[in-house]
């Protein structure tokens, strides 16, 4: 039986081990950041960023990976809990209006943005909040 690679995955090789190498299509990256970037909570206690105690190994090979991926020029940008502006590499899925809100916050980030050697590779899917006061009609467009 033949292995055959996807087609967003370029297998280049050469006579030796050595200069084998892979080229990732941008969204095969993106997916896989994405899957990492989802990952990680998970390893965690609730509530914090300290690693469970029967996940420590796991976290551990987690952010091996991490460093291996931002040492090859990748780089997440979450804007989680963080002013809202439309000028950010974001797609903003829902606007929800929050009581006590004095401007536009990310409320949760679904997709983070991603960069690959400072080229958009993709855009993060965000909710936004805005102040329940503010009409969406009267919200900046996106």
């Amino acid at each position: 039986m033949e292995i055959h690679p996807p087609d967003n995955l370029v297998v280049a090789a050469s006579t030796t081990p050595e200069e084998f190498q892979i080229n990732l299509s941008p969204s095969l990256m993106a997916q896989l950041v994405t899957s990492l970037w989802r990952l990680e909570p998970k390893l965690n206690k609730p509530g914090t960023t300290e690693a469970r105690d029967d996940l420590r190994l796991a976290r551990r090979h987690l952010d091996s990976a991490w460093s291996t991926l931002e040492e090859a020029g990748v780089k997440i940008l979450d804007y989680q809990n963080k002013p809202y502006d439309s000028g950010l590499a974001l797609q903003v899925l829902a606007f929800q209006p929050v009581p006590g809100l004095s401007g536009q916050i990310v409320l949760e980030t679904l997709k983070p943005t991603i960069l690959f050697q400072d080229n958009l590779i993709q855009k993060g899917e965000v909710i936004v909040g805005i102040p329940a006061s503010e009409s969406l009609d009267s919200r900046e467009e996106i």
